[in-house]
Parts: structure tokens; C-alpha cells; sequence
């Protein structure tokens, strides 16, 4: 009885890893949601115009970490 039950759970430990590295990453953005940074910069340089919001969460990489 234990021995499907061992069997099973190696089996998961192997293949659980496997496929989540196997996933592509792709852009979460459509290019409707993306800003060129000269147009971004020209909103900024600009007195006249109104101001977005931006808020930058630098970089995610955990090897950053201390």
C-alpha cells in the first residue's frame, strides 16, 4: 500500500519542477498598455501637460537580494 503511495509522490517531486520551468514568458503588455519612452519623456519635458502616475517597482530579481 505505502509503495504506489512513495511511488506517487516521487513522481510528483520530479515532474512538478519539469514543467513549471518549461514555460515561455511572455509580454503580460499588449502594446496598447506600453508607452515609448520619447513620448513618455516628452509628457514629462511638457509644462502644460498633465502629469501621469508613475510608479516604478525596479527590478525583480531575487539575486538582488542582500
Amino acid at each position: 500500500m505505502k509503495r504506489p503511495i512513495y511511488f506517487f509522490g516521487v513522481l510528483m517531486t520530479v515532474l512538478l519542477p519539469v514543467t513549471s520551468f518549461n514555460k515561455i514568458q511572455t509580454e503580460p503588455w499588449t502594446p496598447d498598455q506600453l508607452m515609448q519612452p520619447e513620448k513618455l519623456a516628452a509628457i514629462i519635458n511638457d509644462p502644460a501637460a498633465a502629469k501621469p502616475l508613475i510608479i516604478s517597482i525596479g527590478p525583480v530579481n531575487p539575486s538582488h537580494r542582500s
